[in-house]
């Protein structure tokens, strides 16, 4: 269970950007960097989620054609959508 930190949720929810080196904003790293350091349960959870994408990644070994992966892109792109959250 995340730990009572107010803003154990927001920070909880930049993890996924955190751990994928998307998180651009140096000052908002820092910040779930000290709160990662401080809190044991935050922790926990980023310890679990680093594992999960160790064996996702490793369970990937093969690639999609380029023309598959080139496709995939713009329907991304083409989605309003952002993994940004401000902390």
């Amino acid at each position: 269970m995340p730990c009572d930190h107010p803003d154990c949720k927001k920070l909880l929810l930049a993890l996924s950007s955190y751990l994928d080196g998307e998180l651009d904003n140096p000052e908002q790293f820092a910040i779930l960097k000290k709160h990662l350091d401080s809190c044991p349960d935050c922790k926990t959870v980023e310890d679990q989620m680093r594992y999960l994408l160790k064996i996702c990644r490793s369970a990937c070994t093969e690639k999609a054609p380029d023309k598959v992966l080139q496709l995939l892109k713009a329907k991304i792109r083409s989605k309003k959508f952002s993994r940004t959250v401000k902390i």
